[in-house]
């Protein structure tokens, strides 16, 4: 094996901190500088492409000291995304629940990503001796020791892990681009005439309970799995996100054959369901593509009757934040399902929706493709990272 030195993360490059402008002050926020923080879904993707914040100027000036360059790497050390690692793209600015590595000459940034991410996996288990909500103080986190091999080495693990990742990341930004074509057509073709709350002669409006069954399961946990199974829970995190179809990845809680097949009154989610959550982060939905998964507490399932079920995933979508104004909740954010049913929906004439159903059907089914390819590179990837960041595998010269 190829000579190897022990260093602490700190001698890798500057670790930075991050801070939080004063939120009070709405000035500070809404410019064009990345404010990044672990709600933006560190742990989905190699660089940063999107922030939920950005900060302004007069906010920069506040935590001057915090900005980090292109290419640092940011890794998540408290609260339950401990351990996410994510490389920046342009100068960015993170909360302080994120240390960064401005990594230095004598090492590739890339590789301090790839080896990060392993670093990652250990940090749950490293904070266990802390408070309550865990944590890996900045102090800790710069004199955790890391293996690593000389620069040559480094560059070839981090292209060959690299050359996975620009795949992945390339069929994502087709699935974005797909779901943007999606949106635009049901625009021109129906959502003008929601933003008028008019339609066209031929159309109707008819409450969206006259037209779905409702799959709810709320009020019954079922009894978990200790291991991963075929049958994931379909939670409210699992539906975060632009794209409309779930990855069971990002499911975390199983149930058992039996379970799954006894113990939901209600039945499970199939083929075309629309799945959306109705407590903590409102409204949020997929469509299923499917027959398999089960629906947590916080999430219902509704069955199109009649009416194409692509049409009526992108009408909701499309309503979400109306969906969402319906927030009853005191302690956390919670809408009623009877609310949502008595929403009133337009229903355009049939060619306009099957025009329509069959344009989404097909960018969906590519979609899908998409996303079931994203999952076997990921696969491909998850399985070689450890094995060459540990050394095990050695990249050819």
């Amino acid at each position: 094996m190829p000579e190897r030195k022990t260093v602490q993360i700190s001698e890798l490059g500057k670790v930075i901190t991050g801070k939080t402008p004063k939120t009070k002050l709405k000035e500070n926020y809404g410019g064009t500088i990345p404010f990044l923080t672990p709600s933006d879904e560190m742990k989905k993707n190699k660089r940063v492409r999107k922030t939920r914040k950005t900060i302004s100027e007069k906010g920069l000036s506040e935590v001057k000291n915090c900005i980090i360059p292109a290419n640092a790497v940011c890794v998540s050390c408290i609260g339950t995304g401990l351990g996410e690692v994510v490389m920046t793209t342009c100068p960015s600015v993170t909360n302080q629940q994120i240390n960064s590595i401005i990594v230095s000459d004598e090492y590739d940034s890339q590789y301090v990503y790839y080896a990060m991410c392993e670093i990652g996996k250990k940090l749950n288990f490293i904070s266990k001796d802390s408070t309550a909500v865990p944590i890996v103080n900045k102090g800790y986190f710069s004199r955790y020791k890391i293996s690593i091999p000389e620069i040559g080495e480094q560059k070839r693990i981090s292209s060959i892990l690299s050359s996975l990742d620009d795949k992945i990341e390339l069929n994502r930004d087709m699935n974005e681009n797909l779901e943007k074509i999606v949106k635009l057509i049901f625009e021109r073709e129906v959502g003008r005439y929601i933003r008028k709350k008019s339609d066209k002669p031929d159309w109707k409006t008819v409450v969206l309970e006259e037209l779905v069954e409702c799959i709810d399961n709320r009020g019954k946990t079922p009894p978990l799995s200790e291991t991963e199974t075929e049958y994931p829970i379909i939670d409210v995190k699992s539906l975060k996100g632009d794209s409309r179809i779930l990855s069971y990845r990002d499911c975390v809680k199983h149930v058992e054959f039996q379970t799954y097949k006894t113990w939901f009154r209600n039945g499970t989610p199939k083929y075309l369901d629309i799945v959306i959550s109705t407590v903590g982060s409102l409204a949020e939905m997929k469509i299923m593509i499917e027959d398999r998964g089960c629906i947590a507490q916080n999430v219902v399932g509704l069955r199109s009757k009649e009416i194409s079920a692509f049409y009526l995933y992108e009408y909701l979508k499309y309503i979400k934040a109306e969906l969402e104004s319906y927030d009853i909740g005191s302690v956390q954010p919670s809408i009623k399902l009877s609310h949502i049913l008595k929403y009133p929906i337009i229903l355009a004439d049939d060619i306009t929706i099957s025009r329509f159903s069959d344009i989404a059907k097909t960018i969906t089914t590519q979609i899908s493709k998409n996303c079931a390819e994203i999952e076997r590179l990921e696969n491909i990837r998850d399985e070689l990272l450890p094995r060459l960041i540990s050394g095990e595998i050695l990249p050819q010269m």
